[in-house]
């Protein structure tokens, strides 16, 4: 319940970090941030076009670069190993959000209805 004469409670979520595996160089956040753990640099969101606009980064690994899904990562680190026959979806439905509290595995076909789940 919130206090008297409040109109919205603010909460807080305490970022937290996790080496991305395959490339350990770089940390994901369950906040949505990727960094380059050698120069302690966030690396920028590109904004993908394949897809539907979701954000993504560009990770390198022996001089070759690959692109990563943020809100993937995301998921993978802190929600855990997508089940199968599940896939992420963003309950805000902004795809460009990859917080860890935005994210959550559903079937495809809630996925696909439009609905905030």
């Amino acid at each position: 319940m919130l206090p008297q004469g409040s109109q919205e409670l603010v909460v807080e979520m305490k970022e937290k970090w996790r080496q991305i595996k395959d490339y350990p160089n770089y940390a994901v956040s369950n906040m949505g941030r990727v960094v380059n753990i050698k120069t302690l640099r966030d690396l920028k969101h590109q904004k993908s076009k394949r897809g539907g606009y979701y954000a993504f980064v560009n990770l390198y690994k022996e001089g070759k670069r690959k692109n990563y899904l943020v809100h993937l990562l995301v998921a993978k680190y802190f929600l855990g190993p997508c089940p199968v026959g599940m896939e992420v979806h963003h309950r805000d439905t902004d795809r460009m959000n990859p917080r860890s509290d935005n994210l959550e595995y559903v079937t495809h076909k809630e996925n696909c209805s439009g609905k905030d789940l």
